[in-house]
C-alpha cells in the first residue's frame, strides 16, 4: 500500500537545517514527505494556494519589516493550515509572541532536531484531522455545534487538559428547550437575555471543587433547570 505523504510548505532562506533535519524524520527511502521550498514573502502566499499543504513551517528572517505582521499575514491567508515559527535564539520574544498572532508553535533554529520536529509535525496533523472531523459535527444551517460536537470537543479538550497538567476540565453542556417560547411570549429579545443571564450565573454557582457534585444551583433563577453529569466518571 502507497504511504500518505505529508504535505509541507517550508519557507526559508537558508534551509539547509531544516531540510536536513525533516529528511532524518522522513527518509528518502519511506516516501512519506511532500516538502515544497519557497525563500521569499512574495512566493509564499501563491504557494500556499498551489499545494495546499498540511503544515507550514515560516522563517521570521523572511519577514521585511516587523516579523509578528508577517505572522500575521501568513496566518490570515491560510487560517485552517497549522503555522510553526522559526526563529534564530536572537529572536525567541518575537517567536512566542507570534502564537498570539496565529502561530500554533515555534522551533529555535540550531536546537531543531528530528524528535523535536516530528513533535510538532504530528500535533498538526492531528488538530487537521480532529478539526476536519469537528466541522462535520456542526449544523448545516446555523454553524454552531451540535450536542455530538461539542461533546466531542470537550471530550479532546479534557484530554489536553489531562495530558498537559494532570488536572481535570469541567464541560457544562446546556440544552434550551424553550427558546422560542420566550420570543413568542416576552419578545424577540427575551431568549438574548435569558442566555445572558445563564452566562452571569453560571461562574457564580460554581464553587471551587474537584467534584462536579459540589455544584451549587440553589441560586439559579427560577426559569431555569438544570441537569448535570460528568464527561468523564
Amino acid at each position: 500500500m502507497t504511504q500518505k505523504k505529508v504535505r509541507i510548505l517550508l519557507a526559508e532562506d537558508d534551509a539547509v537545517e531544516t531540510v536536513d533535519t525533516l529528511g532524518a524524520l522522513y527518509p528518502d527511502s519511506t516516501g512519506g514527505l511532500d516538502l515544497t521550498v519557497v525563500s521569499t514573502m512574495a512566493t509564499l502566499i501563491p504557494t500556499v494556494k498551489m499545494v495546499d499543504p498540511e503544515l507550514i513551517l515560516f522563517d521570521l528572517e523572511l519577514s521585511l519589516s516587523d516579523p509578528l505582521d508577517a505572522v500575521h499575514l501568513v496566518h490570515r491567508s491560510a487560517p485552517g493550515i497549522p503555522l510553526v515559527v522559526l526563529a534564530d535564539p536572537a529572536k525567541k520574544s518575537y517567536a512566542a509572541q507570534s502564537l498570539s498572532e496565529g502561530a500554533m508553535d515555534y522551533l529555535l533554529k540550531g536546537f531543531m532536531d528530528a524528535r523535536t520536529l516530528g513533535r510538532v509535525v504530528r500535533t498538526a496533523l492531528e488538530r487537521n484531522t480532529f478539526e476536519g472531523l469537528a466541522d462535520l459535527l456542526r449544523d448545516p444551517l446555523t454553524g454552531l455545534y451540535t450536542r455530538e460536537g461539542l461533546l466531542t470537543l470537550g471530550t479532546r479538550c479534557h484530554e489536553e487538559a489531562h495530558r498537559r497538567t494532570g488536572g481535570a476540565l469541567l464541560l457544562i453542556c446546556a440544552l434550551f428547550e424553550n427558546l422560542q417560547t420566550l420570543r413568542e411570549g416576552f419578545g424577540p429579545g427575551a431568549a438574548d437575555y435569558a442566555l445572558r443571564d445563564v452566562a452571569r450565573f453560571l461562574p457564580a454557582v460554581a464553587v471551587a471543587a474537584t467534584s462536579w457534585r459540589a455544584w451549587d444551583t440553589s441560586n439559579l433563577p427560577s426559569w431555569l433547570s438544570m441537569r448535570l453529569r460528568p464527561v468523564y466518571p
